[in-house]
């Protein structure tokens, strides 16, 4: 079923005709009505910002890739969490399973854990080892694959990162059901977003010294200039 709503929702955006520009505008109207949600209910979070990723970012990103598809930029669209406490993390992003998306649609292969070591996460929470016995990997599994990390950041850089495939309704761009001819009568797209959740000091931490954002680019920027530049022929000077 997971395989045939991609298929469906990817099939449904390919013969719409809506901009990247819009589906952004309609994945954040969804995504921000579930942040007022949080808000009403009184979760812990302090920011919660939403950024489309300019076009000098995608070229910078694609030329620093070793894929060079803009397909494989996942992170056009992105939404930033910040919560009061570390220990709020947890239940901030079981609200967000809860009401945005299921576990399911998490990208595979795309999420950079440095914040929430899952061994670390049991220790603190000893009722979880119920549940190890359901798990489809075992409690080493992160240990033998790490925890990924953009090479770009720095050292001491902490944030969980993931991306997720957000279910929209078209019901705006779509006949109403009742005059609806279409053969297939999918009302559902797919589309990719990037979440980065933090707590409030650690996002305090990633602002300073090696791990800011600035630094980042500048690292980023490095390898992209000497990208470019292999193979290029650099002239002698004339003496």
């Amino acid at each position: 079923m997971h395989v045939i709503q991609h298929i469906e929702g990817r099939d449904l955006l390919f013969r719409l005709a809506i901009s990247e520009a819009e589906l952004a505008e309609v994945v954040t109207a969804k995504v921000l009505s579930v942040a007022t949600e949080m808000q009403a209910k009184g979760l812990p979070v302090v920011e919660f910002a939403h950024s489309i990723k300019t076009q000098d970012s995608l070229i910078t990103k694609l030329l620093a890739k070793k894929e060079t598809v803009a397909a494989q930029v996942y992170d056009r669209t992105r939404f930033r969490v910040v919560t009061k406490r570390r220990e709020d993390l947890l239940p901030v992003l079981y609200y967000l399973t809860q009401r945005l998306f299921p576990f399911h649609l998490v990208v595979p292969g795309q999420t950079e854990n440095t914040l929430l070591p899952f061994k670390q996460v049991l220790a603190e929470n000893p009722h979880f080892e119920q549940f190890i016995p359901k798990l489809q990997l075992d409690r080493d599994f992160e240990d033998r694959e790490g925890p990924g990390k953009n090479i770009y950041s720095g050292n001491s850089y902490r944030a969980l990162n993931f991306v997720v495939d957000i279910p929209v309704r078209m019901d705006a761009y779509l006949p109403t059901p009742e005059e609806d001819d279409r053969q297939r009568k999918g009302r559902i797209v797919i589309s990719l977003v990037e979440f980065q959740i933090v707590d409030e000091e650690t996002a305090r931490i990633n602002e300073m010294g090696e791990n800011s954002h600035d630094a980042y680019k500048r690292r980023q920027k490095k390898r992209v200039l000497k990208r470019l530049s292999q193979g290029l022929v650099v002239p002698k000077r004339q003496t």
